[in-house]
C-alpha cells in the first residue's frame, strides 16, 4: 500500500469517478457523481482554492491494482468549533472495504493537517464546508435513499471510529408515508400559520431561476445558520452555482420568502421532488409512480428566533400544505439536527426517525 499526495492533478476527478464505479458497483442506492461537477471541485480555480487562507492536499492509496482509497484535507480558514478554536476537515473519502488502506489515508491526512496546516482539531467527512456535502450516513442503509442526503457504505463510520474519531453531532431524516401522515403533520402547526397571516406576515414563492431571488435567499441562509455547527460563509457566486446545479436536476421545487408586516424577510423555506429513484433507474427498479418530496431546509431569521412565537412552525405548515396540494403523498423531512428545535414539528414522528447522520471529531494535539 502506497499513499501519495498532491495540490492538484489534471486527471484526478476521473480517477475518483472511475474508483466509485467499481467501488460501489453492485449497489443499487448509490446515486453516481455528476463527473463534470467533481472536476469542477477539484480544479485549481475553485472558489475554495482561490480564498486567501484556505490550505489542501489530496491522498490517494494505491496498490498494484490501482486506487484503493482517496481523501481530501482541507483548511477553510473560516471554520471554528464552539469554542472558537480552529479546525481542519477530511473530504471527499472513499476507500476499498479494507481498514489497513483507510489507516493509512488518514494517518497522512491527519498527519498534514496537524504538522503542516496547523490544524490538530478535525472534522469529518466534510467536503470543503457545509454548503457541500458532509456527514456519513450511519443508519437507515436498508432504505430508499433520496437525492441530496449523504450516503456511503457501511463501513466508513466504523473505519473513522477505529482511526480514533469520536463522535460529533448526529442528525435524522424522517419519512412520512401517505397523505394521511402528511396531513396530521401539517395539521400540528395550522392554528400557528393563520396565526401569523393575521398579525401580517406573507408567504411569497421563491423563483429559483430568477437571480434577485437566489441573492435574497442566499442573504437569507447566510443570516438564519450563523449558529450551525460548522457555520462558514458561502460566497454568492458559489452559492449561485450551487442552487442552479440543484435546480437543473430537480425542477424548481417549492420554496417560498416570509415577509413580516414591515417587508422585511423572515424566513425561507425549500423542497423539492426526490429524483433519487430516476437517477438509480439505470441500476435499480424504480418506482415510476412514486410521488416523493424532500422537505430539506428552512429558516428564520435571527430577529423572529428572538421574538419565539412560532414562525419556524407556520412556515413547515406553508410548506407541506403546498406539497400535498402539488400532489406529493410522501414526504421525507430531511436531515434535521439532534438538537434541533425543529424535531418538535413533526410530534410523534419523530420517534420513528428512518435514516440517521453523523459527523466525525478528532483531536491529535
Amino acid at each position: 500500500m502506497a499513499v501519495t499526495s498532491c495540490l492538484f492533478r489534471p486527471a484526478l476527478a476521473q480517477e475518483v469517478v472511475d474508483f466509485c464505479a467499481d467501488l460501489y458497483r453492485d449497489d443499487p442506492n448509490w446515486i453516481p457523481p455528476v463527473p463534470a461537477e467533481l472536476a469542477r471541485q477539484f480544479d485549481a480555480g475553485f472558489d475554495f482554492y482561490q480564498t486567501e487562507g484556505n490550505r489542501h492536499r489530496h491522498f490517494i492509496a494505491t496498490t498494484g491494482k490501482g486506487m484503493a482509497g482517496h481523501v481530501l484535507a482541507q483548511v477553510n480558514h473560516e471554520m471554528r468549533d464552539r469554542q472558537g478554536h480552529a479546525v481542519g476537515a477530511l473530504g471527499f473519502f472513499e476507500c476499498v472495504p479494507d481498514y489497513a488502506a483507510a489507516e493509512d489515508l488518514l494517518g497522512a491526512a491527519t498527519d498534514w493537517l496537524r504538522d503542516e496546516a496547523g490544524r490538530a482539531r478535525i472534522w469529518g467527512p466534510l467536503d470543503f464546508d457545509i454548503w457541500h456535502r458532509y456527514r456519513f450516513l450511519t443508519r437507515g442503509f436498508d432504505e430508499t435513499p433520496f437525492f441530496g442526503e449523504p450516503y456511503n457504505p457501511p463501513y466508513y463510520p466504523d473505519y473513522f471510529e477505529r482511526f480514533g474519531f469520536d463522535l460529533l453531532q448526529t442528525w435524522n431524516s424522517f419519512e412520512l408515508r401517505g397523505r394521511a401522515a402528511v396531513e396530521a403533520v401539517a395539521a400540528r402547526s395550522e392554528a400557528r400559520y393563520r396565526r401569523v397571516l393575521a398579525e401580517g406576515y406573507r408567504f411569497v414563492p421563491v423563483r429559483a431561476g430568477r437571480e434577485a431571488d437566489v441573492r435574497a435567499l442566499h442573504r437569507a441562509e447566510m443570516r438564519s445558520y450563523q449558529g450551525f455547527l460548522g457555520y462558514t460563509t458561502c460566497a454568492r457566486t458559489e452559492y449561485q452555482r450551487i442552487v442552479e446545479a440543484f435546480v437543473h436536476r430537480t425542477g424548481p421545487g417549492v420554496g417560498a420568502f416570509v415577509y413580516d408586516p414591515a417587508g422585511a424577510v423572515a424566513g425561507f423555506t425549500a423542497a423539492y421532488p426526490d429524483i433519487g429513484d430516476s437517477l438509480r433507474a439505470a441500476r435499480a427498479a424504480a418506482d415510476p409512480t412514486r410521488r416523493r418530496a424532500v422537505f430539506y431546509m428552512f429558516g428564520i431569521s435571527p430577529e423572529e428566533r428572538a421574538k419565539r412565537h412560532g414562525l419556524g412552525s407556520a412556515v413547515a405548515h406553508h410548506t407541506f400544505r403546498r406539497l400535498l396540494a402539488a400532489g406529493y403523498e410522501e414526504v421525507v423531512f430531511a436531515l434535521v439536527a439532534a438538537d434541533s428545535p425543529a424535531r418538535g414539528i413533526i410530534g410523534a414522528a419523530k420517534r420513528t426517525a428512518q435514516k440517521e447522520y453523523a459527523l466525525y471529531a478528532l483531536d491529535r494535539s
